[in-house]
């Protein structure tokens, strides 16, 4: 099994800490690879749909075609955890890469979410996408101890 998430940006140094500790928490469970790709440009000086193009271009070149791609949008459907950790289990019966793309500060491009192959959320508040990689990851080492029985979800 292997997870990819793909996120616009570089993570802030408080961020870090908390996804190396997630990222080591799922050794056990899954490959996973954190892809942090070049944003598409300055807010304040180019134009949002220019922006949008070229980080749709940096966050498709992780993506290939056999994988399945999961995008993290506040208007996608919403899981319960344990819903989440079917969810998971069911992909992983006949997919070997699961790719889930947090969009940057504008969102995601037209091309990524007619890319996906599911749109999910969260929850229905914005989160920053630095956040938003962090509660995925604990949400990703929720479900595989939930999958696997193991004490941490009460």
């Amino acid at each position: 099994m292997k997870v990819s998430i793909v996120v616009p940006g570089h993570l802030k140094n408080f961020v870090k800490d908390g996804v190396k500790e997630y990222v080591k928490r799922m050794g056990r469970f899954c490959e996973i690879n954190l892809h942090q790709v070049k944003k598409g440009g300055d807010v304040n000086t180019i134009d949002n749909s220019k922006i949008l193009n070229q980080e749709g271009k940096n966050i498709l070149s992780h993506v290939h075609d056999s994988d399945y791609v999961i995008l993290l949008d506040r208007k996608g459907r919403e899981f319960g955890s344990r819903e989440f950790a079917s969810f998971l289990e069911e992909q992983f019966l006949t997919r070997s890469h699961l790719v889930f793309v947090i969009g940057g500060a504008l969102g995601t491009s037209d091309t990524v979410r007619k890319r996906a192959n599911i749109v999910i959320s969260l929850s229905k508040m914005t989160f920053t996408h630095q956040m938003s990689v962090l509660i995925l990851l604990e949400q990703l080492f929720r479900a595989f101890k939930i999958i696997k029985n193991q004490k941490y979800h009460y």
